[in-house]
Protein backbone atom coordinates (compact mmCIF):
# COMPACT_ATOMS: atom_id res chain seq x y z
CA UNK A 1 0.00 0.00 0.00
CA UNK A 2 1.45 3.43 -1.04
CA UNK A 3 1.66 6.34 1.62
CA UNK A 4 -1.13 7.88 0.23
CA UNK A 5 -3.62 5.34 0.21
CA UNK A 6 -2.11 4.46 4.00
CA UNK A 7 -3.21 7.64 5.49
CA UNK A 8 -6.30 7.89 3.40
CA UNK A 9 -7.17 4.55 5.20
CA UNK A 10 -6.33 5.81 8.45
CA UNK A 11 -8.24 8.78 8.27
CA UNK A 12 -11.52 6.77 7.76
CA UNK A 13 -10.54 4.26 10.43
CA UNK A 14 -10.22 7.65 12.75
CA UNK A 15 -13.72 8.72 11.48
CA UNK A 16 -15.51 5.58 12.51
CA UNK A 17 -13.95 5.27 15.90
CA UNK A 18 -14.43 8.73 16.67
CA UNK A 19 -18.39 7.96 15.15
CA UNK A 20 -18.72 5.40 17.65
CA UNK A 21 -17.29 7.80 20.21
CA UNK A 22 -14.47 4.56 21.22
CA UNK A 23 -11.22 5.20 22.32
CA UNK A 24 -7.94 4.19 20.40
CA UNK A 25 -7.35 1.91 23.80
CA UNK A 26 -10.94 0.14 23.56
CA UNK A 27 -10.55 -0.85 19.86
CA UNK A 28 -7.33 -1.87 20.42
CA UNK A 29 -8.51 -3.80 23.66
CA UNK A 30 -10.96 -5.96 21.50
CA UNK A 31 -9.08 -6.68 18.64
CA UNK A 32 -6.02 -7.64 20.42
CA UNK A 33 -3.83 -5.14 19.43
CA UNK A 34 -1.64 -2.67 21.03
CA UNK A 35 -2.78 0.79 20.78
CA UNK A 36 0.05 1.99 19.72
CA UNK A 37 -0.04 -0.35 16.42
CA UNK A 38 -3.55 1.19 16.10
CA UNK A 39 -2.27 4.77 16.25
CA UNK A 40 -0.22 3.88 13.47
CA UNK A 41 -2.67 2.86 11.65
CA UNK A 42 -4.67 5.85 12.21
CA UNK A 43 -1.71 7.94 11.44
CA UNK A 44 -0.84 6.35 8.16
CA UNK A 45 2.56 5.38 9.55
CA UNK A 46 1.85 1.86 9.23
CA UNK A 47 1.14 -0.63 7.07
CA UNK A 48 -1.82 -3.21 8.43
CA UNK A 49 -1.76 -7.00 6.29
CA UNK A 50 -4.99 -7.46 5.05
CA UNK A 51 -5.99 -9.49 8.10
CA UNK A 52 -5.81 -6.52 9.99
CA UNK A 53 -7.43 -4.44 7.91
CA UNK A 54 -10.76 -7.19 7.46
CA UNK A 55 -10.63 -7.62 11.24
CA UNK A 56 -11.24 -3.40 11.62
CA UNK A 57 -13.69 -3.22 8.83
CA UNK A 58 -15.27 -6.63 10.31
CA UNK A 59 -15.55 -4.58 13.57
CA UNK A 60 -16.34 -0.87 13.05
CA UNK A 61 -19.45 -2.93 10.39
CA UNK A 62 -18.29 -1.69 7.21
CA UNK A 63 -16.36 -3.08 3.95
CA UNK A 64 -12.88 -3.52 3.53
CA UNK A 65 -13.18 -2.13 0.21
CA UNK A 66 -14.94 1.09 1.73
CA UNK A 67 -11.89 1.88 3.95
CA UNK A 68 -10.64 3.14 0.77
CA UNK A 69 -12.97 5.25 -0.09
CA UNK A 70 -12.32 9.07 -0.24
Amino acid sequence: MNTSSMVLVGNNLRMLRKARKLSIFNVANDLQVSAHYLGDIERGNANPSLKTMDKLAFYYGVSTRSLFNE
